[in-house]
């Protein structure tokens, strides 16, 4: 089975733990970072002028769209220097970053702008991942088993991570800035401490194909792997012996993110399918299909709102916590929608 590459990987915060690997993690508070065209990313923009604003990387018209926080009143589209956009994501000044997979390249707009800033081509190679961490390092992972550093508002090469590297689709930081990458291709997900580019530790156990990834305030690890349909969950004192979520419930799993109380949240793409867990179970406690068509990513508010990408039928439709029904649907300019991000 081909996967497309579009991870959107744009910022969603999240609190969670980090632990994973051959051993445990520390406690820890994550922000993840986490991943439209095909729209390929999605951001809810942060900066003052442009709070709450979504931006959704199209992949097929290369562009990248902007709607105001109600869902509303399409903004200016980036066009200047997209070339099919896989990821996205913010600093916390508002400056956006897109990961231009078409020509090697991260270009970097200041808040609210639709012209880059700076364009970024230092050990940048067909770029699938970004993420910044609370210092301002832009991590960018590369197609070619490798994830590249930058520091703040420079366009340099400053560090190669290559260790244990094998297809990042993924990236997250956690609250002290170690560095969680997912690798597709090595089936596994890998930690590296603060600022380094040697592994602190790696987790294979019953990964196949490892897409996105959650933690939660107990630092359980939530991976979505597509390569057998489930959801694993890591705990933190034996990430040997996952729990597995399985069943008809799962199927092809592009995303998986908690939510209000904790609940899981795993987006599937293989039955149009948004599963929700209670935290702690592996029983579905409800099923969303309303709305849901060929789903890439997905994104929960503070709120408790669900917002859901569909590369099926171009939009974001939104749901409430406790409802299936489709309350908004989100239009206009999408072509192709991959996946969806959201910035801190």
């Amino acid at each position: 089975m081909t996967f497309r590459r579009a991870l959107g990987y744009a910022l969603t915060t999240l609190l969670v733990g980090c632990s994973m690997g051959q051993g445990a993690v520390p406690n820890a508070t994550l922000n993840a970072t986490a991943s439209l065209p095909q729209a390929v990313g999605v951001a809810v923009q942060p900066n003052v002028n442009i709070k709450g604003q979504i931006y959704v990387a199209n992949e097929s018209n290369n562009t990248v769209t902007v709607y105001s926080s109600n869902g509303g009143n399409e903004r200016p589209t980036i066009t200047k220097h997209v070339d099919e956009p896989r990821a996205l994501a913010f600093d916390k000044e508002g400056n956006l970053y897109v990961a231009d997979y078409g020509d090697s390249t991260v270009s970097v707009y200041p808040a609210g702008s639709t012209k880059p800033k700076r364009v970024i081509t230092a050990g940048v190679y067909y770029p699938q991942a970004v993420a910044v961490n609370s210092e301002g390092r832009l991590y960018v992972g590369n197609s070619n088993n490798t994830v590249t550093v930058y520091a703040p508002n420079r366009s340099s090469l400053l560090q190669t991570i290559s260790q244990s590297v094998n297809d990042p689709v993924a990236l997250m930081f956690d609250s002290k800035d170690r560095l969680y990458v997912a690798d597709y291709g090595g089936a596994s997900v890998t930690i590296y401490g603060k600022n380094q580019s040697s592994v602190m530790l790696t987790i294979s156990q019953d990964m196949n194909g490892p897409w996105a990834m959650a933690l939660d305030h107990e630092n359980y690890l939530y991976v979505a792997n597509r390569g057998n349909s489930t959801i694993t969950v890591y705990s933190p004192k034996n990430a040997e012996n996952p729990k597995i979520i399985s069943g008809t419930t799962v199927s092809d799993p592009i995303a998986v993110l908690l939510g209000k109380g904790e609940q899981v949240y795993a987006l599937n793409q293989g039955n149009n399918t948004l599963s929700v867990y209670a935290h702690g179970s592996l029983k579905a406690v409800r099923t969303v299909s309303s709305g849901i068509s060929g789903p890439t990513a997905m994104y929960i508010n503070k709120l408790g709102y669900i917002f859901v990408l569909n590369s099926g039928t171009d939009n974001i439709t939104e749901y409430r916590a406790s409802s299936n029904s489709v309350i908004r649907t989100i239009t206009g300019g999408m072509s192709g929608a991959q996946s969806l991000a959201v910035a801190p």
